[in-house]
């Protein structure tokens, strides 16, 4: 059964290639871009106010660990 699947569903695990142009290639772009700087900043943002939540005692324990 398993050897039928895998012989009747060769197109499943093939991966297509679907050609992006014009306007939408423009748009998916800048929405790719959109939200990569999106979760940049959140991450960024996260750990400047984990750093200002932090005593004198926790950060220089990650100075420790981190910049040697």
């Amino acid at each position: 059964m398993v050897e039928s699947f895998f012989l009747t569903n060769d197109h499943f695990f093939e991966a297509e290639e679907e050609e992006i142009s014009g306007w939408f290639g423009f748009i998916q772009l800048l929405w790719e871009l959109g939200t990569f700087l999106w979760v940049i900043t959140l991450m960024g943002s996260f750990y400047l106010g984990l750093l200002g939540h932090m005593n004198n005692a926790e950060l220089k324990y990650l100075e420790h660990f981190c910049c040697r």
